[in-house]
């Protein structure tokens, strides 16, 4: 049993009853999920999908979650990784995206049981610097966690031979 395909109502819903639909799936999620992955699964959608209506509440439930999760941290960062390759426009998506990149890039550089590629340091650290340059990420927040998240790449970036030397 997987998450649910798609919140449909959240999709359709008045942005004023946004907010508290995301909560109140988010808190159906922690309560009733079969598994921490379908847990994991779910709240990633939920990011994904209606990001912009999460509260900081909410932010701090969801990075509670994936910092609880340390069998599942490498899949998440690779999920939010993604993600935020896709868009980075949605400020709470950014936010944890940015977060546990800088917290699990390890797990994000490092190369899978599956055999997908991981990207390289300094496809991640242009990711990075993409979100900074951006006009939608004008939220000191954002700044801050993707200040202190490249930090941990570059010091990374110092002990392997894909970035190039020119950085």
């Amino acid at each position: 049993m997987g998450p649910p395909a798609h919140p449909p109502a959240l999709q359709v819903a008045d942005d004023e009853f946004k907010g508290y639909m995301t909560t109140e799936l988010l808190k159906s999620a922690a309560r009733f999920a079969p598994d921490r992955k379908w847990h994991v699964d779910t709240a990633l959608r939920v990011l994904t999908t209606t990001g912009s209506f999460l509260t900081e509440d909410n932010i701090t439930t969801v990075v509670r979650l994936f910092s609880d999760s340390p069998q599942l941290q490498g899949y998440i960062v690779k999920q939010l990784y993604a993600a935020l390759k896709a868009s980075f426009v949605v400020q709470p998506l950014t936010q944890i995206g940015v977060w546990c990149i800088g917290e699990y890039g390890d797990m994000l550089l490092a190369p899978d049981a599956s055999g997908s590629d991981s990207p390289s340091v300094g496809a991640v650290l242009d990711l990075m610097q993409a979100i900074l340059n951006s006009t939608v990420t004008g939220r000191n927040t954002v700044r801050g966690v993707c200040r202190r998240a490249i930090h941990p790449l570059c010091f990374a970036a110092a002990y392997t031979s894909t970035l190039p030397r020119d950085r």
